[in-house]
């Protein structure tokens, strides 16, 4: 089922909403801000399961993904962070990239899956869909960092960034024990 591919997608964007909309020690938002993502969620759900249309998932997602991407480019432009204007602008490309490949693979699979049987043994490397899941992953994991960072900031914690394998940056917390 689809549904199961999707519908979480949807899920996780509203978490992400909500994390990145409430970057401040006190809520700027409230209670509403939950329940308002909470009954997005619900609704989407239950309008996808009675309307299986995917430009309507497509729609949803990309609103989604838009509120956080405009949340992250008015950071970017009030805070003068280096490592934030690094890997946001990184993020934001592999992720639009991402979803752009997506969109292609969605609306032209049939045609795409002929034209690759032409390219063998290079059409793995045109397998849109997979290029999807990477791209966006790398997007997501550089905008929870980022975010993760630029929060973490915010409320006074005492923050590094270190690197795995000299490309990955990971947040490590010098405080931790202070907030356990």
């Amino acid at each position: 089922m689809q549904l199961l591919d999707e519908l979480p997608m949807i899920y996780a964007t509203c978490v992400f909403v909500y994390c990145v909309l409430e970057d401040k020690k006190k809520s700027k938002y409230g209670p509403m801000l939950p329940v308002s993502l909470f009954l997005t969620a619900v609704l989407i759900t239950l309008t996808y399961i009675v309307w299986q249309d995917p430009i309507f998932h497509q729609v949803c997602y990309g609103l989604l993904v838009a509120v956080v991407v405009l949340k992250c480019a008015g950071v970017y432009r009030t805070w003068p962070d280096p490592i934030y204007r690094k890997y946001i602008p990184l993020g934001v490309g592999a992720y639009l990239l991402g979803f752009a490949l997506w969109n292609i693979d969605n609306q032209f699979c049939d045609a795409l899956t002929r034209w690759k049987e032409d390219l063998y043994p290079f059409s793995p490397f045109f397998e849109l869909h997979a290029w999807w899941h990477f791209l966006t992953a790398l997007g997501t994991y550089l905008y929870i960092f980022c975010n993760s960072y630029h929060r973490s900031m915010m409320i006074g914690r005492d923050v590094e960034v270190h690197y795995v394998g000299y490309f990955v940056p990971v947040l490590h917390l010098n405080d931790r024990k202070k907030f356990l």
